[in-house]
C-alpha cells in the first residue's frame, strides 16, 4: 500500500534536534516509500516507562491520520534503569507493564495505523554499561519486547538480531556509530535498509 503519513515515536535515535546525523533512517524510508508526510515524536533520553518523557504517556501525540507508525524505543529503559518487571505486569512502573500499556492503547486508539516496534542494535559500552542498576543486560529488555509485541500482535523488527549492525563489534561501531549507541550517517542508512526490507516483505505478505 502507499502510505501517506509516517509517525515515529522514539528517543535520541529519532530526535533530529541532537544533530547526530544529517540524514536519518526515517528520511530514507520516507524517500524510498514515497511517504509525503512525516511526524517526528523523538525526544532524546525518552523511555517507555516513567519518568523520562515516557512514551506510555505521550503516545497520545500520535496523529489520528497516521497510517504507518514506527516505535523505535527500549534501549533507554535498559540504560536508564527502568525496572524490568515480568510478563503480565499491569503497572507502568516496570518495562513489561509500561510496554504492555503502550501497545494496548495504541492498538485500541490508533487501529488504522500499521504499527512496527523497532528494537535497537546490540550496543557497546561507551555510552551505557553492559549491566544496569538492576543487574540486567540489553538482551533482557530485548526478550521482553519480543514477548510483549507477540502478545499484542505488533510486528517486531529486531535490529539486535542483526550481527552486521552490532555496535558491540568495535570495527562496526567505528564505521556505523558515534559512541556505540547512536548511529552516524552510515549507521542510519544501514538501519534504514533493514527496516525498508521488513516493510516491503510485510506488505507482500498482506496480498
Amino acid at each position: 500500500m502507499a502510505y501517506q503519513h509516517l509517525t515515529i515515536l522514539g528517543d535520541s535515535i529519532t530526535d533530529r534536534r541532537n544533530h547526530y546525523a544529517t540524514k536519518w533512517y526515517y528520511d530514507w524510508l520516507a524517500e524510498w516509500q514515497a511517504i509525503p508526510k512525516v511526524t517526528n515524536l523523538g525526544i532524546s533520553g525518552s523511555t517507555i516507562a516513567p519518568p523520562y518523557d515516557p512514551m506510555v504517556q505521550r503516545w497520545q501525540a500520535i496523529p489520528t491520520d497516521t497510517d504507518l507508525l514506527l516505535i523505535y524505543a527500549g534501549v533507554n529503559d535498559f540504560g536508564r534503569d527502568t525496572p524490568l518487571g515480568q510478563f503480565g505486569d499491569q503497572t507502568a512502573a516496570t518495562f513489561y507493564g509500561a510496554l504492555s500499556q503502550l501497545l494496548g492503547r495504541i492498538k485500541r486508539q490508533r487501529p488504522m495505523a500499521d504499527c512496527y516496534f523497532i528494537s535497537h542494535v546490540m550496543i557497546g559500552t561507551t555510552f551505557f554499561p553492559a549491566v544496569n542498576h538492576w543487574g540486567y543486560r540489553q538482551i533482557d529488555y530485548e526478550q521482553a519486547i519480543q514477548k510483549v509485541t507477540t502478545a499484542f500482535a505488533v510486528a517486531h523488527i529486531s535490529l539486535y538480531q542483526h550481527p552486521e549492525l552490532s555496535f558491540a563489534n568495535a570495527g562496526q561501531a567505528d564505521r556505523l556509530s558515534l559512541d556505540t549507541l547512536h548511529p552516524n550517517d552510515a549507521g542510519h542508512l544501514a538501519i534504514a535498509k533493514v527496516l525498508n526490507l521488513n516493510l516491503e516483505t510485510n506488505e507482500k505478505d498482506h496480498f
